[in-house]
């Protein structure tokens, strides 16, 4: 009898960030290893070593989605003028 085993892919997963002199660093966890990315300007370097990985593209990802939220919430307060005043 034959047995199948399926390859399961797991996404990478951000779980902290800080910024530092060398700029922000995200701790990215996998099963296996947790890496470094750091982005300081257009610099992106990554402590797996290899200059385009999933860990990087996952901090991508996030920042992104991170600028949309922020974007958002600049035209809502603009829109509404919620400076209470400043």
């Amino acid at each position: 009898m034959a047995m199948l085993l399926e390859k399961v892919y797991v996404i990478p997963t951000i779980a902290s960030m800080r910024t530092t002199y060398k700029g922000d660093q995200y701790t990215v966890l996998t099963p296996e290893y947790t890496d470094i990315v750091t982005i300081n300007g257009t610099r992106v370097t990554c402590t797996c070593g290899e200059n385009h990985c999933e860990h990087i593209h996952t901090v991508a990802h996030r920042r992104a989605q991170n600028a949309a939220k922020a974007a958002a919430r600049a035209a809502y307060e603009s829109l509404f003028d919620l400076s209470y005043g400043d």
